[in-house]
């Protein structure tokens, strides 16, 4: 419970936040709804593949070490995040989930590969992407939950943990 204080009292300062207009608590619930349960919150070096048949034909290369589990792949620091992306890339495996704020690949193209894996660089674009769908939907939890789906479905279900998450933080 403490590291959750402290990341959310300390996360605006580390992060410049004063370029971010979305709530810290609701940037930081969404930090808890793509952090890997089995790592710190806001653990950076996480390659999630959203295509099983990817993640099975990764499984099966020299990587396969750093699979966490089926889906999940730890690339331990930003140079080997890089380099594994590019690679994912070039073989036309690119729905994917990259770092932190787990970022699609496939649909948000960011200025390096290396501010997928970089805490300050993706709360940015996770806060800027937030923002716009607060602008589109309305300051609401759909809108908020956007960030992970539009489709209802899936919209709600995270919704409702990211509520939950929201909810614990004090």
């Amino acid at each position: 419970m403490l590291k959750y204080i402290f990341l959310l009292i300390t996360l605006p300062i580390l992060l410049n936040a004063n370029k971010c207009t979305v709530d810290t608590k609701i940037m930081y619930s969404i930090l808890l709804n793509e952090s890997y349960s089995k790592k710190t919150v806001g653990y950076k070096y996480i390659i999630s593949f959203n295509n099983p048949k990817d993640a099975k034909i990764v499984r099966k290369t020299e990587l396969r070490p750093l699979f966490l589990n089926s889906r999940n792949l730890d690339c331990k620091n930003e140079k080997i995040c890089v380099n594994i992306l590019k690679e994912l890339i070039r073989n036309n495996i690119t729905n994917l989930d990259l770092g932190p704020y787990q970022i699609n690949y496939f649909f948000h193209k960011l200025d390096r590969y290396s501010d997928y894996f970089n805490l300050k660089s993706s709360y940015l674009y996770a806060c800027s992407y937030v923002d716009d769908m607060i602008n589109k939907h309305g300051y609401n939890w759909y809108a908020i939950a956007s960030y992970h789906s539009q489709t209802p479905d899936k919209n709600q279900k995270y919704r409702d943990k990211l509520i939950e998450n929201y909810k614990g933080i004090k």
